[in-house]
Order: C-alpha cells, then sequence, then structure tokens
C-alpha cells in the first residue's frame, strides 16, 4: 500500500493536549487558515496487532504488517478531527506460515476478495482522558461502526531531523462474526467449533505520527541535484512570484531536471510553509499545466486552497484528484473534513 501523496502527507503538524505533556513539548506549527493539523502514520514505527484466543485456553497473536494512514487533528478542540486507517488484508502474520494462509483464505478474512480493511472516523468524543474515535469499520465486505477509545502516550516536539512526533495507543474489540469472518464454521460445523477460534477478537495499536517538515528540501538546494530548485528559489526571494514562474516555466521546458513534479510540489509546500500562499499555488499551477495527469497535484492545489479558505475550489481538486486515484487518502479525509 501506498499513500497517494507523500509530500502532502508532510503537512502541518500533530496533536498535543494532555497537560502531562505541557511542560516538555511546544505548541506544534499550523498553515495559516487551516483550522486542523494534519500527520501522517508513521509505518516503520508503528504497529497494529490482535490477539484471538484459542481453545479457551491460549491465544494466538498476530500482526498486520502493511498499512497507511493519516490524521487531521485541532490542538485546541480535538473532536474536530479526522481518521483514517487502511491495511492491506493479506499482510496478516501470525508467525505461521500455515495459519497465515488459511486465514487469508475464504474460510475467514478472504484477502482476494477483500483485500483491504479500512477505518475512517466521522466523529472524535472526549473521554476522560482520552479520546473515541467514532467511525466506519470495513472488513469483508461489511460496513460498520465501531468506537476505538485511544490515549496520547507521548510526544517529541522536534526529532533529531527536526520532526515533530506523536504516539497514540488504544485497543478494542470486535465480534468477527458482525462482519462475515466465520466462513470456517459455517462450512464445517461441529459441536464446540466456536471454542476453538474465539469470536471476540481484541485489536491493539500504537501509531506514531510525524510531521515531517514541509521546507526541509530548502536545507539541501546546495546538493548538486536540486540546481534547478535552488535557482528557482532565489529567483523567488529576489524577484518575486511572477518573474520566478517564468524562468521556472523556461528552465522546466528548455532543460527539465529529473523528478520536475516532485520538484515543483516540494517548492509549493515549502513556500506553503513559509507563508507564501501565492508563490505555492504558482508553483502547483505550473506543476498542473506540465503534468495534467497527476493526481498528486491537483490535491496539493486543493491544500493549498484549504489554507486559503476556497472551501468550494478545494473540494473541486479533491474530487478532480479523487477520479484520477481514488485510493487517495489525503483527499478522502479532507473531503470528509470539509463535510462535516
Amino acid at each position: 500500500m501506498r499513500m497517494s501523496n507523500v509530500l502532502a502527507g508532510a503537512a502541518l503538524g500533530l496533536l498535543l493536549t494532555p497537560a502531562a505533556f505541557a511542560q516538555e513539548t511546544e505548541t506544534m506549527p499550523r498553515f495559516p487558515g487551516l483550522p486542523l493539523e494534519k500527520l501522517n502514520i508513521d509505518t516503520s514505527h508503528s504497529n497494529i496487532s490482535f490477539e484471538a484466543p484459542f481453545m479457551a485456553v491460549s491465544t494466538v497473536y498476530g500482526r498486520f504488517d502493511d498499512f497507511e494512514g493519516m490524521l487531521l487533528f485541532d490542538e485546541e478542540d480535538p473532536t474536530q478531527g479526522s481518521i483514517v486507517v487502511e491495511i492491506a488484508t493479506e499482510s496478516i502474520h501470525t508467525a505461521n506460515d500455515r495459519r497465515d494462509d488459511h486465514l487469508r483464505s475464504d474460510d475467514f478474512f478472504d484477502a482476494e476478495n477483500f483485500p483491504t480493511i479500512r477505518f475512517a472516523s466521522y466523529r472524535i468524543d472526549r473521554m476522560g482522558d482520552g479520546y473515541i474515535a467514532v467511525g466506519t469499520l470495513s472488513c469483508h465486505g461489511v460496513e460498520k461502526d465501531i468506537q476505538i477509545p485511544f490515549t496520547v502516550a507521548g510526544a517529541v516536539a522536534n526529532d533529531s531531523w527536526k520532526n515533530r512526533r506523536i504516539v497514540l495507543n488504544g485497543s478494542f474489540a470486535f465480534d468477527r462474526r458482525d462482519f462475515g469472518v466465520d466462513g470456517w464454521e459455517k462450512k464445517r460445523f461441529r459441536p464446540g467449533a466456536d471454542l476453538i477460534v474465539a469470536h471476540e477478537i481484541t485489536v491493539k495499536f500504537e501509531i506514531h505520527g510525524i510531521h515531517r517538515r514541509l521546507d526541509s528540501v530548502l536545507d539541501r538546494l546546495d546538493d548538486e541535484k536540486f540546481a534547478f530548485m535552488k535557482e528557482v528559489w532565489e529567483s523567488l526571494e529576489a524577484n518575486g512570484v511572477d518573474a520566478t514562474i517564468k524562468l521556472a516555466r523556461e528552465r522546466a521546458e528548455s532543460s527539465p531536471p529529473e523528478g520536475l513534479s516532485t520538484q515543483l510540489n516540494s517548492l509549493g509546500y515549502a513556500a506553503l510553509e513559509r507563508g507564501k500562499i501565492d508563490a505555492a499555488r504558482a508553483f502547483l499551477e505550473l506543476d498542473a499545466s506540465l503534468h495534467p495527469d497527476s493526481a498528486n497535484t491537483l490535491d496539493s492545489l486543493g491544500e493549498v486552497a484549504v489554507v486559503a479558505g476556497n472551501t468550494e475550489q478545494a473540494r473541486e481538486y479533491f474530487e478532480r484528484s479523487l477520479e484520477m486515484d481514488p485510493g487517495n487518502l489525503n483527499a478522502q479525509i479532507l473531503l470528509a473534513w470539509m463535510g462535516r
């Protein structure tokens, strides 16, 4: 699985609410005009695991190795946020290949026909010192509303790379029969079959959210491979937006650098993080004119429109992006938030 817009997912900031961390962290940054902070799930430091009682005397422990997600939070009022997580069903892992293959079969998850498990919140409520994400869990072709409690376990204002991080912990239980994950019992039913694998499954998660600095690329402009970006950014600071876009178009058409779209996208987000909204829009519009089939660029333009307060234009960009890439989580979660 992949995030539809890697650069977009690096945006904004992280949730910081518990008083326990108030003296250890500083307020997370947010873009001007955007009332929410956004973070990607850092999958290399996160885990989603489950526990399934076996024969009523022991427990099988497993995890999912392939997942992605995105979260929106308002630091002052986290209940205004949204969460989307998608799991690749076939990535189930219980340290036993035969059992894993069985779980992927139509006896259980039927990963071939239902390749994704998805949770999307439509509300976040406060509960004591933590929160509850209320939303829809889609699994095995069935959609049901569930509640997922979570707490903020820790936060780091700046890591070694000047990124922002936060850790969310939580757990919940559900009856797998509610999602039709009981084909094994139905096909091979015999008295006591439900004791072999319990109906109620417990899911536990530790999610590391990360806000990568959008303008960090500006720290590496002396690298030869970023010569195009260096020339363009220096022009922006010296000559303004119009002259810079003219220069960028000339360079793009005469001697385009490798990864031109990515570089223009990076310039757009760097400008946005520095509060240069007009420049951000201009870089991304240039990218869109040169790469009209890029869903990522439309997605990025949607974010700029959100920051600028133009909700209708943002919605148009996100909807067009989703037409090109229906799996774009960034567009999905922002459209859901705008529709609340």
